[in-house]
C-alpha cells in the first residue's frame, strides 16, 4: 500500500509503526521498521506499507517519522483492513461515570495529538416515555483516547448543560461540540447547544519579576521562609462572549518560583506575575500552590482580575501577605470544554432525532453544514419525522493570538424528506478524506441515516444517502434496503453508524 505524508523540516527521515492487536489480553503493542523509503523532501514523504508477519487484519498502527538527528513525530494512524473490511472485534473499555442511555456522543480534538470522546446528558430510565417518567441528565463526561485508539478514565466536566437532555445527538465542527438536546425529560425540544473545546494553545504565557522588599510595618511576608511556589494563570470571558459566555479558558503552563529564606524579622520577596493579554478576555484568575506545602504542585483560586490589561502585559503583584489559595477553586484540566449555551433553535422538536455535519463541497474548509435528520416533535405519539433541516457554521480560524469562533445561521426545513418518517436514529458523514476505501470524489460528501423506528412502532430497515449540495441541501437518492446495503440481520433502530 502506497502512502504519502506530509509535514515540515523532514531531514533524511526513517519510518517506524507502532501497532495494536485489537481484542487481545496482555501485552498487545508491537513495532514494525519501514526499510524502504521511496522518496522525500522537506515537507512529503512518499513510500510503500509493508503487509508482513506480526501485522495482522484489524491491527491499528500510528506512523512515527525519525529524522537523522533522532528527532521524531507521531502522525496518523493506519488501520489494516482485510478483503471483507470487517472490524476487529469489540471490547470493554472503561466504563462511563454514570449509566447513560440516549446520551450524545462526540469525539473531538484540542490539538492534533490529542482526542477526547464526550458523552453529554443521557438519562438512566429503562424503556421509552414521553409523559415525563423519564429522569434526564444535564451533566457531561470526557474520557481521553490515545493515538492506539486505548481509552483512559472517564471524569466529569465542570460545566453542566443548561437543560437535562435525553435522547440527544452530538456532533463536533472544528473547536466546538454541538448538541441536538432532543428531549427534556418531560417533553421534546428544538433546543441546540453548544460548548467551545477549550484550546491549550490560546493561554496565557508565564514570567515573573521579583522584588526583595522591608515592609513598612516591619512585619516578615510569609515569602521570607522561602520555599518553591507553582502559579497558572487563565483567561475570562463575560456573558456576552458568543464563544465561551461566562466562560474560562484552560491554564497557561505552570511556571514555578524558588525562593531562598529571608534572613532577619523583617523583608520579604514581593512577586510580579507577568502575562501577555488574551484576545477578548474580559479578567484573569491567578492560581498558586499554598504557602509551606513546598512539595506540591496543586494550585488553588488566588485572585480574580477584571477588565482588560491597561498595557501590552498583564500582571499581578504577589506579596505573600494576603490569605492562601481556595484549593477548592481548580483551574479546568485539559480536555474540559467551555459553558455551554444555546444556539439557534431547530424549526421543530426532534426527540431521538440525528444530528449530522458536513463541509461545503469544494476546497473551503470555513463553511460548515449541520443537520437534524427525523425525529419526534411530540410528547404523546409516534408521529416519526420524515422531514430534515439545515444551518450553516461559519468558521474564523485561530490563529496565535485569537480563539476559533464559529457562527450558525437560523435552521431551514429542506424540501426533500426521507424516504420514510423515523426516529432513534443515527447518521454518519463519508467523504474522501475519512472514507478513502469507497474511492469518492475528491470534495465530494454523503451523509447516509439509518434505519429507526417508524410510525406505529414498527422498526425500519431503511438507509437513506443523500449528496451535500454546495448550498448545504441533500441531494436524496436511493434507499439502500435488502442486499443493496442494509443491515444483514434484519431491522433495527438506534444503531452506531461510522464510515471508513
Amino acid at each position: 500500500m502506497s502512502a504519502t505524508i506530509t509535514g515540515e523540516n523532514f531531514d533524511n527521515p526513517s519510518l517506524r509503526l507502532d501497532c495494536i492487536h485489537p481484542g487481545t489480553a496482555g501485552a498487545n503493542t508491537f513495532s514494525v521498521n519501514i526499510t524502504t523509503i521511496g522518496s522525500y523532501t522537506a515537507t512529503s514523504i512518499v513510500t510503500t506499507w509493508p503487509f508482513v508477519s506480526p501485522l495482522t487484519a484489524g491491527d491499528f498502527c500510528v506512523v512515527v517519522v525519525i529524522n537523522r538527528d533522532g528527532s521524531d513525530a507521531k502522525y496518523s494512524g493506519i488501520v489494516y483492513k482485510g478483503s471483507s473490511y470487517n472490524l476487529a472485534s469489540f471490547k470493554f473499555a472503561k466504563p462511563m461515570s454514570v449509566s447513560r442511555r440516549g446520551a450524545g456522543l462526540a469525539l473531538a480534538r484540542p490539538t492534533e495529538a490529542t482526542r477526547y470522546l464526550y458523552a453529554a446528558g443521557g438519562d438512566k430510565t429503562g424503556g421509552r416515555d414521553y409523559n415525563g417518567n423519564v429522569t434526564a441528565l444535564d451533566t457531561v463526561e470526557a474520557v481521553p483516547i490515545d493515538r492506539l485508539g486505548t481509552m483512559s478514565t472517564w471524569s466529569v466536566q465542570r460545566n453542566k448543560l443548561p437543560i437535562a437532555c435525553t435522547y440527544s445527538d452530538a456532533r463536533n465542527i472544528g473547536m466546538f461540540v454541538y448538541l441536538l438536546c432532543g428531549h427534556t425529560g418531560t417533553s421534546p425540544t428544538n433546543k441546540i447547544f453548544r460548548a467551545q473545546v477549550l484550546d491549550p494553545l490560546q493561554t496565557p504565557d508565564l514570567d515573573v519579576d521579583i522584588n526583595i522588599n522591608e515592609n513598612s510595618n516591619g512585619t516578615r511576608g510569609l515569602f521570607a521562609d522561602g520555599g518553591v511556589f507553582v502559579y497558572r494563570v487563565s483567561a475570562t470571558f463575560d456573558t456576552s462572549d458568543a464563544s465561551n459566555p461566562d466562560g474560562e479558558s484552560l491554564p497557561g503552563d505552570a511556571m514555578s518560583v524558588k525562593l531562598p529564606k529571608i534572613n532577619g524579622n523583617t523583608g520579604a520577596f514581593v512577586l510580579t506575575i507577568i502575562w501577555d493579554p488574551i484576545p477578548d478576555a474580559s479578567g484573569y484568575r491567578v492560581y498558586r500552590t499554598v504557602i509551606g506545602q513546598n512539595r506540591s504542585t496543586q494550585v488553588g483560586l488566588l485572585a480574580q482580575t477584571s477588565g482588560s490589561c491597561t498595557t501590552l502585559r498583564c500582571t499581578y503583584t504577589d506579596s505573600g501577605l494576603g490569605p492562601n489559595p481556595d484549593v477548592s477553586v481548580l483551574p479546568y484540566l485539559p480536555g474540559s470544554l467551555g459553558k455551554w449555551h444555546e444556539v439557534s433553535q431547530l424549526t421543530t422538536a426532534r426527540a431521538w432525532g440525528a444530528i449530522g455535519a458536513s463541509k461545503q463541497p469544494g476546497t473551503s474548509t470555513t463553511t460548515w453544514y449541520l443537520y437534524a435528520f427525523g425525529g419526534i416533535a411530540t410528547a404523546n405519539g409516534d408521529a416519526a419525522l420524515a422531514s430534515y433541516e439545515h444551518a450553516t457554521v461559519t468558521i474564523v480560524k485561530a490563529d496565535k493570538k485569537t480563539r476559533e469562533s464559529q457562527t450558525l445561521s437560523t435552521w431551514a426545513v429542506a424540501a426533500g424528506t426521507l424516504s420514510t418518517g423515523r426516529y432513534n436514529i443515527m447518521s454518519t458523514t463519508m467523504d474522501p478524506t475519512v472514507a478513502p476505501s469507497l474511492d469518492l470524489s475528491a470534495g465530494s460528501f454523503y451523509i447516509h441515516i439509518g434505519p429507526g423506528v417508524t410510525n406505529g412502532g414498527d422498526i425500519s430497515d431503511h438507509i437513506d444517502v443523500g449528496q451535500v449540495s454546495a448550498d448545504g441541501t441533500l441531494a436524496l437518492f436511493d434507499t439502500f434496503r435488502g442486499s443493496r446495503g442494509s443491515i444483514n440481520t434484519g431491522s433495527r433502530y438506534g444503531p452506531c453508524m461510522c464510515a471508513f
